[in-house]
Formats: C-alpha cells, structure tokens, sequence
C-alpha cells in the first residue's frame, strides 16, 4: 500500500487540529473555574459579605431591627446598604445565570443556602421585590423549585 505524501499531509493536519481544539477546550475549563474562584472569594471572603451573611444567619436583635427597617423605613440607605450590596451581588450571580454564563448547578453549589435562606426572611423577599431585583427574584425561584 503507497501512502502519497498528499494523504501525510492532511492526517498531519487532522491531528494537530484535534490536538488544537483539545488544548483550546482544557484552557477554557481551566480559565471559567479561575473565573468561579474568583466569585466564590468575592462572596466568601469579602468583610461586608460575611457581615450580611452573620446578620441574616443568626437570630439577634441586630437582625430584627434590620427586618423591621425593610417593612417600615426601605428608603433608610445608611441601615440598609450592607444589605443593599449584598442583593446586587446576587442580582449579579442571577444575570449570569440568565445570560447561561452560569449554570443552575454552579450556583446551586456556591450559593444555594444563601439563597434559599433570602427566600425564607418575607421581608427581605418583598424589599426584593419593591426594589427591581427580577433576576435575583426569578433565580430564588428556580433554585426553590421542586
């Protein structure tokens, strides 16, 4: 059997465009869990986060008060900043969800008791509400979904 150098040429270039595309592929992988890293320490280790997360986690009268000022005073910035900034972060994770940036069970592994607590505290979902966080709205939902 002759194998023309024609033939060499183009098996060559099957396999090192194979070999390209598996390089491509592993780098990508490599790159999007750097990229989830870098979301997970924004949340985890950012000092107003863990804050918020204390607040919201543990009964105290701190938190009370908080709920209260959800219900009675929402447009007091100065009580309710800490919180404000850590709905946008959601709202964030929510629009890469929606954008297919990230998957359901990305987030579900990240975040989900964060986010399944929001949905237990009625005040917090109603400010969610009144204050335009839709895609934190519909990702709560989802992740509270049967």
């Amino acid at each position: 059997m002759t194998v023309d150098l024609e033939t060499i040429k183009v098996l060559l270039a099957v396999v090192a465009g194979g070999f390209a595309l598996y390089t491509f592929w592993r780098n990508q992988k490599v790159r999007r869990a750097e990229w989830l890293a870098s979301l997970y320490e924004r949340f985890y280790l950012n000092e107003g986060f863990k804050r918020t997360r204390a607040l919201l986690d543990y009964a105290s009268d701190e938190r009370t008060q908080l709920l209260e000022c959800l219900v009675t005073d929402p447009e007091n910035a100065s009580a309710l900043e800490p919180l404000v900034d850590y709905l946008n972060f959601f709202e964030f994770v929510a629009s890469l969800w929606k954008l297919g940036q990230l998957k359901t069970k990305e987030v579900e592994m990240m975040f989900e008791y964060y986010i399944r607590d929001l949905a237990k505290k009625p005040e917090v979902m109603g400010f969610i509400g009144k204050e335009g966080f839709e895609k934190l709205q519909e990702l709560i939902a989802e992740i509270n979904s049967p």
